[in-house]
């Protein structure tokens, strides 16, 4: 049913009207607790704006605030979005709080150029959203869309398969990439313009393909690229419910990110084989470097140049000619010096890769790092310094959502629906359904492992085999809110204190943990005492609570309105900070650290949910803190959404982001990428 600003006139109306958006979903394709509803209440499916309902709801809402628009941005706005309601309205609220700030009365297309990242990174759960559950292939014939229709406007067969070829090394048959373009069809993010030639439905989703999944080299034009519009793509279910809840594909609407095509764009890259996307898995970890990474092959490459001398040693042969001089150039030191040199077997991380988290464990020459790849699954560094793919062997390794390294022998991993384990002695365990896991807090060499979930907090005595919701306060309710963070410590007195960061309304609370005795505990008993934070600040969520290893006293917390604080009495009273906030307009805080001491403090801030409220790496010392910058990091672009201290020296930390893994010595202030 087509109406103009039917959403407005439902609103007024309607009594006791609350609605569920879909969009790109019929309703029949709806969960079907939906559909059950939509038997009692009425049904309404829409399709995008035309251009005149566009332009009034682009111009109406701003006609008293002395704000207007050219022409020239009002069909950019159009065109970009589709006409896609929610699209529209982000782009106008990002252009008038630009037009507050800078003092503008009148939009032009600079203005939405100079937006249009922030909108990227604001949208992108629906746009997230429409490539889950694409397969590897799919994914590519994607990422290849976007590159070709960037450079040449439409996408063609032929152009499609061109570039297929160059950057993948697949030769995939033509109805391969057909059927690859029917499922893409499907989903409404590509429409058929005329026979075999393609475009994006909604340009901006393009953008969003080109800058995620793209290949590595750069977008070759702005935001506002050649991507061409087709109005009207796919159709919007509205259904009155008696819930609101915001749906866009699925998924709730609310803030995720990415880097940026501005970031791309800054960063020299050369054409290589390897989509950002996802590696291919492999037999084995050892056989990761030639099929994992092409990029990386140059080491491999050059391994048969150390051994060519091995091989090519037949001047064993020429003795019989030339034996003096075969047997003087000492052809046989390159041997023995190539087994004392690593160099030529040690495999380097793929490049563009973009960092969720990290662990590392061990001291020495023992140093293991672990590193979380978006959409990639997990990596690890093991001693002699060669990276591998170490989740190969699980077909949701894309999947992990956060981990913890407890020991060179133990790892935990957290999924959206669930947890597993990895043991040197076992491998990996089955997932054990888990609402979705956000940390874990682990009681050194107890078996006693926590989860900080979207449900509370669950807890394991086997060491993560089986877990058990654990969410009973002292005052009898129950923990129901999502726990982003955990952290757990002994107190002066010797007692093991678990503190859980809740992250809608500000929550912390704390637990006082018996490992000795948990597995006899019983779950429901009430364990959790509520800790007030009065001074901490306007807040939304708490991203991450701390506490230094050496004393469960002194706890840190951080959220998400550019504040960290600190209580030094276990949460009785706090001191507030407000850290710098660069380039961002905010800084979220989504990460601390603190070394034994509490010497020095590292907070992560920003994250791949929220990379435009980022700030580099903060650094707290004497009572202040400070920035660190991570190289080719981008302030409010990027995110940094892993920290990790180094076990040999608490001035030296790890940290993972979207702009790749770095190691960061506090003391001379060095970045080493790729450790």
């Amino acid at each position: 049913m087509k109406q103009p600003f039917l959403f407005q006139k439902l609103i007024v109306s309607g009594q006791a009207i609350a609605f569920v958006l879909s969009t790109s979903t019929k309703f029949q394709d709806l969960p079907i607790s939906f559909q059950r509803i939509g038997k009692q209440v009425r049904v309404e499916e829409l399709s995008f704006f035309t251009r005149q309902e566009a332009r009034s709801l682009i111009t109406e809402p701003v006609q008293d605030a002395h704000l207007s628009y050219s022409p020239e941005a009002i069909a950019a706005i159009t065109d970009c979005s589709a006409s896609h309601p929610f699209l529209i309205q982000l782009i106008c609220h990002e252009i008038f709080e630009y037009a507050l700030k800078e003092n503008v009365t009148r939009a032009d297309e600079d203005a939405i150029d100079i937006v249009l990242p922030h909108v990227l990174e604001k949208s992108l759960p629906p746009f997230e959203q429409s490539t889950n559950g694409l397969s590897q292939r799919e994914l590519q014939t994607l990422a290849a869309c976007a590159l070709v229709s960037d450079q040449q406007g439409t996408i063609t067969l032929k152009s499609l398969g061109n570039t297929l070829r160059k950057y993948t090394h697949l030769v995939g048959e033509e109805r391969d990439i057909e059927r690859n373009l029917n499922e893409l069809q499907r989903r409404n993010i590509l429409q058929e313009e005329k026979q075999h030639v393609y475009s994006f439905t909604i340009p901006l989703l393009g953008n969003w393909i080109l800058k995620t999944y793209s290949f590595e080299i750069p977008p070759r034009s702005p935001l506002m690229s050649n991507l061409r519009l087709v109005i009207g793509g796919g159709a919007v279910a509205l259904v009155a419910a008696v819930i609101a809840f915001l749906v866009w594909g699925g998924l709730p609407l609310q803030p995720t990110t990415t880097p940026t095509p501005t970031q791309q764009m800054a960063e020299a890259h050369t054409p290589t084989p390897l989509p950002i996307m996802t590696p291919s898995p492999t037999p084995a970890p050892t056989e990761v470097p030639p099929t994992e990474v092409p990029p990386t092959e140059a080491p491999a490459t050059e391994v048969p140049p150390t051994e060519v001398p091995a091989t090519e040693v037949p001047p064993t042969e020429v003795p019989p000619t030339e034996v003096p001089p075969t047997e003087v150039p000492p052809t046989e030191v390159p041997a023995t010096e190539v087994p004392s040199t690593p160099a030529p077997v040690i495999m380097a991380l793929p490049t563009g890769l973009q960092f969720l988290d990290l662990g590392v464990v061990g001291t020495g020459d023992l140093k293991l790092i672990y590193a979380l790849a978006k959409d990639a699954g997990i990596y690890r560094r093991d001693a002699n310094g060669s990276w591998s793919l170490f989740s190969n062997g699980l077909d949701d390794a894309n999947g992990i959502r956060t981990l913890e390294a407890q020991s060179a022998s133990t790892l935990y991993v957290g999924y959206d629906n669930g947890a597993r384990r990895w043991t040197a002695a076992g491998g990996w365990s089955d997932k054990y359904p888990l609402p979705r896991v956000r940390d874990f807090a682990v009681v050194p060499n107890t078996g006693v492992v926590f989860a900080g979930t979207d449900r509370g907090v669950f807890r394991s005595t086997d060491d993560g085999v089986t877990w058990e919701a654990m969410n009973k306060r002292l005052n009898g309710d129950i923990i129901n809110e999502a726990v982003y963070s955990l952290a757990v410590g002994q107190d002066p007195a010797g007692d093991w204190i678990l503190y859980a960061a809740g992250a809608y309304g500000g929550h912390i609370f704390k637990a006082t943990i018996f490992p000795d005795q948990e597995s006899t505990i019983p779950v429901d008993r009430p364990r959790w005492e509520d800790i007030p934070c009065n001074n901490c600040g306007t807040f939304q969520r708490f991203f991450t609570v701390a506490v230094d290893p050496a004393n469960a006293e002194t706890v840190y917390v951080g959220n998400d309105r550019s504040r960290v604080s600190l209580s030094s009495n276990g949460g009785g009273s706090w001191n507030t900070a407000v850290v710098p906030v660069g380039g961002a307009t905010e800084v979220f805080i989504t990460k601390i650290v603190v070394p034994e001491g509490n010497m020095v403090a590292y907070a992560a801030t920003g994250s791949n949910e929220a990379a435009y409220a980022s700030n580099g790496v903060l650094i707290r010392q004497d009572n202040g803190w400070s920035v660190a910058i991570p190289p080719g990091f981008f302030q409010g672009r990027d995110y940094v959404q892993g920290i990790a201290l180094d076990p040999d020296d608490p001035q030296v930390i790890y940290v993972a982001g979207s702009n790749g893994l770095f190691r960061f010595d506090y003391s001379t202030s060095e970045w080493i990428p790729s450790p």
